[in-house]
């Protein structure tokens, strides 16, 4: 997979936002408060959080330009990849906002949309997973859409070989 445009952070628009509120641990912290204060679990307030977290990514998406979303946020998060799996309505709408830039992928360790996490294949992160039904349809939109990625570049990592600015500039001319 080619087809994608590659950004530097200094590419992104100065109205960018991150989407904070689609990270699968996030939890405001009114409601963490409102947890801790009466002796909840997560799990008491699943369903108020989903709302929350929710309303937060649209409202990104109604009020930016420019939405930057973890990579892992994209197939990890059910709130999102709902959007896009094969039989949601929105999936056309989400893969437009994708092909203009509105949605930029933010990515780790990877090189390309479509590389799996390099976490996968790393012991010491037996914590992190994927949830296939979201994975699988995020490589069925970056069949069908130009993604836009971002990557912090000069930051080596002991799973992936560093990428200096010159060579994702000239990757992205490449292909």
């Amino acid at each position: 997979m080619d087809n994608f445009e590659r950004l530097l952070t200094s590419d992104l628009l100065p109205t960018a936002v991150v989407a904070q509120s689609v990270d699968n641990q996030w939890i405001p912290p009114e409601l963490l408060g409102h947890v801790l204060k009466h002796g909840k679990s997560i799990l008491d307030v699943q369903e108020k959080l989903e709302r929350q977290a929710r309303a937060d990514y649209i409202r990104a998406l109604i009020n930016s330009p420019q939405v930057l979303v973890n990579r892992a946020f994209l197939y990890n998060n059910p709130l999102v990849f709902k959007d896009f799996t094969e039989d949601s309505p929105d999936r056309d709408s989400f893969i437009a906002l994708a092909n203009s830039g509105a949605i930029v992928q933010f990515l780790l360790g990877e090189h390309r949309p479509d590389d799996r996490p390099a976490a996968l294949s790393d012991e010491a992160a037996a914590n992190y997973t994927v949830l296939q039904e979201g994975w699988e349809a995020w490589r069925g939109v970056v069949k069908r859409a130009r993604i836009h990625s971002a990557r912090s570049t000069g930051t080596a990592t002991r799973r992936t070989r560093d990428f200096s600015t010159r060579d994702w500039r000239r990757n992205s001319q490449n292909g």
